[in-house]
């Protein structure tokens, strides 16, 4: 699921609609190995239901919710596949793909540990974002952003984001793709509504298509990410003063 509002968050950061906790070491490995067995829709379906087996399994504590048309399927399938103990990993550590994915939505977001990047963190990187881009976008209404001001949003771009996911392939290509051929950070585009939605568009389309991938690297790399978030987010406040 992704929350459009253009660039970095727009292009990295709306992948993680949801707040989750620290990653654990073995959640990457996890994620991947239920994607390796073409599960992911099927522990999608056992989480984004709450469902009781995931109870009487004591994975979690509580009474689940019974949704036998639902679980029945999504669990006979993932033990037939042998995906069920990657799956019970990913519930029982709370990991933070489980909430990225938006299987699994959480009332307040967690903290991580000292030095380590939270999902919870990114999140408020990316509400800074999102209120700088909307505030800026009142004061032009319908018309072109200041070319100035444009300048120095892109420059944040090509400072803290295009660093940070040059170490991913696959994020890379999604930001090259959805952001830079689009042009998001242009003078006439941040504001156009047109241009802003081929920008959600083709986010939405490619994490879709790539979606296992994607998520397998932002797991693995979440540590990096937190800091260059906060520096856009900084610099972009700056920059649309």
């Amino acid at each position: 699921m992704l929350k459009s509002t253009g660039a970095l968050v727009v292009a990295l950061f709306t992948l993680l609609p949801l707040q989750g906790q620290a990653q654990k070491q073995d959640c990457a490995t996890a994620f991947d190995a239920v994607a390796k067995a073409g599960q992911l829709d099927n522990a999608e379906a056992l989480v984004s239901n709450d469902c009781v087996v995931m109870y009487t399994e004591n994975w979690l504590q509580g009474a689940g919710k019974k949704n036998d048309a639902v679980c029945g399927p999504a669990w006979k399938a993932l033990e037939a596949s042998g995906a069920t103990a990657s799956v019970r990993s990913l519930v029982i550590q709370d990991c933070a793909v489980v909430h990225m994915t938006g299987w699994k939505a959480m009332s307040q977001p967690q903290g991580a540990a000292a030095g380590q990047c939270s999902i919870g963190q990114l999140m408020t990187a990316q509400q800074k974002v999102q209120e700088q881009q909307t505030n800026l976008c009142k004061k032009v209404g319908k018309g072109s952003v200041d070319a100035e001001v444009a300048k120095k949003v892109q420059a944040c771009f090509d400072t803290h984001v295009t660093p940070a996911v040059a170490k991913s392939p696959g994020l890379k290509q999604f930001v090259d793709e959805c952001v830079v051929k689009k042009n998001a950070w242009a003078a006439d585009s941040m504001c156009n509504k047109k241009n802003q939605w081929a920008v959600s568009s083709c986010e939405t389309k490619t994490f879709k298509a790539k979606k296992a991938a994607l998520m397998k690297e932002l797991t693995k790399n979440i540590g990096g990410f937190c800091a260059p978030a906060d520096a856009f987010a900084t610099c972009m406040t700056e920059a649309t003063r």
